[in-house]
């Protein structure tokens, strides 16, 4: 169960922020998406009533991957809700995600269904296929287009839920294409995640590839299927190729009084720590331990003047090698004195990669880790040639990284935030970058 920018349940008021912390207004917009459904599409967001794992939420990186795409999703919102059916989304949701006005709603499955034989074991078909028609044809006749991910099962499954869940697939896959006798096909991007979710091999079982209960993604599936649902729905997006310019024109020195930098720039020098690692980074810098086999060896160097002669204050160098698969990464603890509810951190940097082999991925996010109550990250991913594929590196001159602003919700302890870039082989290989510009800023 998933969603996407704040859990909310029948009693709770719904709390409601578009990108770049604007109020939602009664105005679609282009690229706009609500989540809805169960805790899988609750695991952006920690909802009121238990702790998803919303740091391995598919849909953070299906956004990310969108992102480097060009095609960034303006996210309006959330209404997902653990353990909820779909009596429970036409009663507690459907209304509210609607009042958002996105160009898109999302939801996944209907687990819960089947899990709790709802409302009886032997009209658990008809009454799911009728609550989706119902979702489906309410969400369209608002002028929306639903994005539905079919149901995947989980490991638990029985028989009489595998089989009452072929029978759901079967049905609402037949009136996405067909219809029925009182109406025309809706206005559905299907997607069929078992594709890339399931184990093709388990006949007449479910057998979850990367699960880390039998039901909930892991961080390698929540990424399998982050990148699957972005191929599939980045057809249907504006490209808008001026997303990332915030950070272009930001001075080393910071952002003044909602800057979030502890050093402002690069500043200053320290060696670096964790084994594998050598060298020297900027005092705002903090090094993680690379993966096995992975060695990574830093250096801080002058900004190269750009054509009218201005300097950026330093940059780092940061040159890799891999022999087989494996990650490395690292980031800057930020100033968490500002950070409070209702606010949002919104930070960024730039790169270049001037040489990459076998690398899967690099990608920045935004993080925080209070005792309870975090959300995201939120990730700006550099997009892969193919399926984690070698990264063309053609273009990858000043690439600006910019995640999308992440909403503080409500929490508990210390609020630790950071921002971070991280990079990861799919096999024996090496990368060489450049990062500059750091920046990140509270608003409220």
């Amino acid at each position: 169960m998933i969603s996407d920018n704040i859990a909310v349940n029948a009693s709770s008021p719904l709390w409601v922020a578009g990108r770049n912390g604007l109020t939602t207004t009664a105005v679609a917009r282009g690229n706009s998406i609500v989540y809805m459904a169960d805790s899988r599409n609750a695991a952006k967001y920690l909802d009121p009533v238990k702790r998803n794992k919303s740091s391995t939420g598919w849909m953070n990186w299906m956004e990310g991957f969108l992102r480097g795409m060009g095609k960034p999703l303006n996210v309006l919102g959330t209404v997902a809700f653990s353990g909820s059916r779909t009596d429970e989304w036409i009663k507690n949701q459907l209304e509210a995600a609607i009042a958002l006005k996105p160009q898109f709603i999302c939801l996944m499955g209907y687990i819960n269904n089947v899990a709790q034989q709802y409302p009886t074991a032997a009209t658990v078909v008809a009454q799911t296929v009728a609550d989706l028609k119902t979702i489906f044809n309410r969400i369209n006749d608002a002028g929306i287009t639903v994005i539905y991910l079919a149901e995947r099962g989980a490991n638990n499954f029985t028989t009489t839920h595998l089989s009452q869940m072929n029978d759901i697939n079967k049905q609402v896959s037949d009136y996405i294409n067909y219809g029925d006798a009182s109406r025309q096909p809706p206005n559905v991007i299907h997607i069929d995640q078992s594709v890339v979710m399931n184990v093709a091999s388990a006949n007449g079982t479910v057998s979850l590839k990367n699960a880390y209960d039998g039901t909930h993604d892991n961080t390698p599936g929540s990424k399998a299927l982050g990148y699957f649902a972005a191929v599939k729905l980045a057809p249907y997006l504006r490209e808008l190729p001026g997303h990332r310019m915030r950070n272009v024109s930001q001075s080393k020195s910071g952002l003044g009084a909602r800057s979030m930098n502890t050093v402002a720039g690069f500043a200053g020098s320290a060696p670096v720590t964790g084994a594998g690692n050598t060298g020297n980074a900027p005092l705002n810098i903090i090094t993680k331990a690379p993966g096995a086999g992975v060695s990574v060896t830093y250096s801080i160097q002058a900004t190269t003047p750009d054509a009218d002669g201005n300097t950026w204050g330093n940059e780092m160098k940061v040159v890799a090698t891999s022999t087989g698969a494996g990650s490395f990464g690292f980031y800057a603890s930020l100033d968490r004195t500002p950070v409070a509810l209702g606010g949002w951190v919104h930070a960024g940097m730039e790169i270049d990669v001037t040489q990459a082999t076998a690398v899967s991925g690099v990608y920045a996010d935004t993080e925080w880790f209070p005792a309870t109550g975090s959300t995201g990250p939120f990730y700006d991913l550099i997009p892969p040639t193919g399926a984690f594929g070698t990264i063309d590196t053609a273009n990858m001159t000043n690439f600006v990284m910019e995640p999308d602003p992440m909403p503080i919700t409500e929490f508990t302890g210390t609020p630790y935030t950071n921002l971070a870039l991280n990079v990861s082989f799919n096999a024996a290989g090496s990368i060489t970058l450049l990062t500059r510009k750091w920046w990140a800023e509270f608003r409220k």
